[in-house]
C-alpha cells in the first residue's frame, strides 16, 4: 500500500548494511507491484521449484561438511575459479562466501566435493520441516557434463534420510542449466517464485 515510500525504505535499510544487491521474492505476479518494481530500476526473472526423493550417489567424489577455516579459504578458491555465482547474479566470489558463511552460523551446512584432492563442487543445505532446502549447488566447469551436480544432490539427499527428510527441494533460474539438471534427473515441478532483483551500488 505504501508503494514507492516502502520500497525506498527497504533500499535505505539494505545499503545502510553494506547490502549491493536486492531481492525481492513474490509468488505471482501483480500489474500494480510489476510496475513499481520495473519503475524502480528492478528486472524480474523466474524461479522454478523442483521437489524428489533422490537416490544414494555412486562413488564418484568425495563429500564433506565445510568446518574449519582452511576449508573456507578452499571454498573461497573455488568460487574464484568459477566464472559465475550459484544464484546466477554477478557477485563477488568473497561476498558470495562471506554470505553463505553468516548462513551456515545460522542454521545452513556448506559442503565441498573433491575428486583427486581438487574440489570440483560445492553445495548447501536447510534442514526444514520434512524436506531439505539445496542452497547454492556449483560444480567447476572443468567438471561438468559428469554426473557431479547429481552426485552432489544425492549426498544432500542421503544426509537428509539420516535426519528423516525425504524430499528434497531446489529453485533453478528458467531456462538455466539448473533447470536442464533436474528436468534431466525426472525432478517434479510444484511451484516457482519471482525474483526481482536491483544493484544497489550503481555495479
Amino acid at each position: 500500500d505504501r508503494g514507492p515510500g516502502w520500497l525506498a525504505e527497504v533500499e535505505s535499510r539494505l545499503a545502510g548494511h553494506g547490502i549491493r544487491l536486492a531481492r525481492i521474492y513474490l509468488t505471482v505476479r501483480h500489474p500494480q507491484v510489476d510496475s513499481l518494481l520495473r519503475q524502480a530500476g528492478y528486472a524480474c526473472r523466474e524461479e522454478l521449484l523442483f521437489t524428489d526423493d533422490l537416490p544414494d550417489p555412486g562413488p564418484l567424489l568425495s563429500f564433506r561438511k565445510v568446518q574449519t577455516n582452511e576449508d573456507w579459504a578452499r571454498k573461497l578458491a573455488f568460487h574464484l575459479e568459477a566464472p559465475q555465482s550459484p544464484d546466477g547474479h554477478d557477485t563477488r566470489a568473497a561476498d558470495l562466501v562471506g554470505l553463505e558463511r553468516h548462513k551456515c552460523a545460522h542454521g545452513m551446512e556448506a559442503f565441498l566435493s573433491e575428486i583427486g584432492g581438487k574440489v570440483v563442487g560445492v553445495v548447501g543445505a536447510l534442514w526444514g520441516d520434512g524436506i531439505v532446502r539445496v542452497k547454492n549447488l556449483l560444480v567447476h566447469p572443468e567438471h561438468r557434463r559428469r554426473s557431479v551436480g547429481t552426485a552432489l544432490l544425492s549426498h544432500i539427499a542421503i544426509l537428509g534420510r539420516q535426519r528423516g527428510l525425504r524430499e528434497q527441494c531446489v529453485l533453478a533460474l528458467e531456462g538455466g542449466a539448473g533447470e536442464k539438471l533436474y528436468r534431466s534427473l525426472g525432478m517434479r515441478q510444484p511451484g516457482s517464485q519471482f525474483e526481482w532483483s536491483k544493484r544497489l551500488d550503481g555495479a
